[in-house]
């Protein structure tokens, strides 16, 4: 089979889910430790697999993810200023302290400023170090989840549209901020599960990988990847941002939590701002 993948042309694997799975939008800490665990898996059996890597971006994407910039294009991160101030406008009265700080004020000319180079920094090549396959649509409704003890049954990953080579935070950031519930990722949480996947991930590769991506590597690499997902949030899905097109999304699991969530969205406002000190 592994000779077969690699040098084959296509080999489609199908498996029923049947009543042995489940889905769950937005993912409580305990599903996303789940959901988390099998992008470990996924990005830890190609981890600098040049050979591999090389092939998929030929057959499939050399860029892994929708909202990667090669892929979009500058042209639309011209919205993200005047879906900013809309922003502002519209939930003003729900954090009038945040949207009063001057960072806060700037946040888009800020992180529009920095896109290009976070989109550099996050596109990986075959050869390049830590680079590996990423399923680049990893959101809560692509994923199913084990019925029963999540800590011991496997999350079934679905819907590989935009698979390809990549740096496996881009998946995780955007997980995360995408599907995570706002109890899962407040108070600590957004870290110790960023941490839950490195551990799981540094188990499946060699030592000298493993020691080579420390955490705190791994964690440049996530805000980078939060940022980079969030040049397509503030550029798209910040537009017409209101209570009224919130609340007309609020029960769409196949939505992002930050643009249908009113106090999810200002707290990934913070994120962003918090991870634009890197």
């Amino acid at each position: 089979a592994e000779r077969r993948l690699r040098t084959g042309g296509v080999l489609l694997l199908l498996e029923c889910a049947e009543d042995n799975y489940i889905q769950a939008s937005p993912l409580n800490t305990d599903q996303a430790r789940c959901t988390l665990r099998a992008l470990a898996k996924l990005h830890g059996a190609a981890w600098e697999d040049r050979d591999f890597l090389e092939a998929v971006a030929r057959r499939l994407n050399p860029a892994a993810g929708y909202w990667m910039l090669q892929q979009r294009g500058e042209a639309e991160m011209d919205n993200m200023e005047p879906y900013w101030s809309a922003y502002m406008e519209a939930f003003r009265d729900e954090a009038p302290d945040l949207f009063g700080r001057p960072p806060i004020v700037d946040l888009a000319r800020r992180l529009r400023r920095l896109a290009p180079w976070v989109a550099k920094e996050m596109r990986a090549c075959p050869g390049d170090p830590r680079a590996t396959l990423v399923h680049g649509d990893f959101k809560a409704m692509n994923v199913f989840l084990p019925q029963g003890a999540l800590d011991e049954g496997e999350a079934l990953p679905i819907d590989f549209q935009w698979i390809g080579v990549g740096f496996g935070m881009s998946d995780v950031a955007m997980h995360l901020s995408h599907s995570g519930a706002l109890s899962a990722l407040q108070d600590g949480g957004e870290e110790r599960l960023v941490r839950y996947y490195h551990a799981a991930l540094v188990e499946r590769l060699s030592p000298s990988a493993a020691a080579a991506y420390t955490f705190d590597a791994a964690w440049r690499h996530y805000q980078l990847g939060v940022l980079d997902w969030a040049r397509l949030v503030f550029s798209v899905f910040f537009k017409g941002a209101s209570r009224e097109s919130f609340a007309s999304k609020a029960e769409n699991p196949n939505v992002g939590l930050v643009y249908r969530d009113v106090k999810a969205s200002l707290a990934f406002v913070t994120r962003v701002d918090a991870c634009l000190a890197l």
